[in-house]
């Protein structure tokens, strides 16, 4: 038997490989708010990611007052400097035509609505950003805009992998806040849970402000940041308590009948089953 030396050792895991020379950053976002209408006075403002985003289209009485507008001037000026090449090179060109589409695919012009309902509150439902810094300009943008016009309290939800025995939790940023009994009742979410995305951005600036009226409310679910999947007990109970903070006592039985018929819809008998 004749053995050989092993000459090609793998690399450390640890070494990280060098950027390349050409590589583009995560382009910066210019956010806008715009209001079709002079809003003065909301009790309370709703925001949600997308994958809680059945708790707010769900809520009656609904119409956009405003829009979100989400774009990446750094793109347009990325086109104009390619434009610019006298060079001509069939594979560049054809190299950097398909960057550009996978850039403007991941960082396209967004329109987000703002919503009134019954002209006591505002929802907003958020999608998931590629680039996490679009979370905290727009969380700073939108508190920004809209505290001003609010009475009581915004209202925050987010995904997390909360206690097993547990379907909500709240997040306590203010604890002198006086809050209602449905929200006070609820578990405080305790270490090492915690919270990501849109709503983190969203805590961490409504905790700024001189006087954070913040009602953060936690729903368990699994799975990849921006992309989890709620446990359908926490999409019911949550329900239940924006019932009773915000609808109305005729849309009330709707709202608690169109969400559980939704979410049921949506996650089957997913959360029963198991691994074999």
């Amino acid at each position: 038997m004749l053995i050989k030396p092993w000459n090609e050792i793998p690399a450390p895991r640890h070494t990280l490989d060098d950027e390349v020379d050409d590589a583009i950053p995560s382009p910066i976002p210019n956010i806008l708010v715009e209001l079709n209408q002079n809003i003065t006075s909301m009790d309370y403002i709703v925001i949600s990611p997308k994958t809680l985003k059945v708790l707010v289209e769900d809520l009656p009485n609904g119409k956009a007052v405003g829009y979100i507008n989400i774009e990446y001037p750094q793109l347009a000026d990325l086109q104009t400097n390619d434009e610019d090449d006298d060079v001509y090179d069939e594979d560049e060109q054809l190299y950097t035509a398909v960057m550009r589409k996978s850039l403007i695919d991941k960082y396209g012009k967004l329109k987000i609505p703002i919503v009134q309902h019954d002209d006591r509150y505002l929802s907003v439902n958020i999608p998931h950003f590629p680039n996490i810094i679009a979370n905290n300009i727009l969380a700073q943008k939108l508190t920004e805009e809209l505290d001003k016009t609010i009475n009581k309290a915004w209202i925050i939800l987010s995904p997390s992998l909360i206690s097993s025995n547990e379907t909500i939790n709240k997040l306590e940023v203010d604890f002198d806040m006086q809050t209602p009994d449905i929200y006070a009742a609820i578990p405080s979410l305790k270490p090492p849970h915690f919270i990501t995305g849109i709503g983190a951005s969203f805590n961490s600036q409504i905790s700024l402000l001189r006087q954070p009226r913040l009602m953060s409310l936690v729903l368990r679910s699994e799975g990849q940041s921006g992309f989890e999947k709620i446990d359908t007990d926490a999409f019911v109970d949550a329900s239940f308590v924006l019932n009773e903070l915000l609808v109305g006592t005729s849309d009330q039985g709707n709202y608690l009948k169109q969400v559980s018929s939704t979410v049921r819809k949506i996650n089957g008998y997913s959360n029963s089953g198991m691994y074999i």
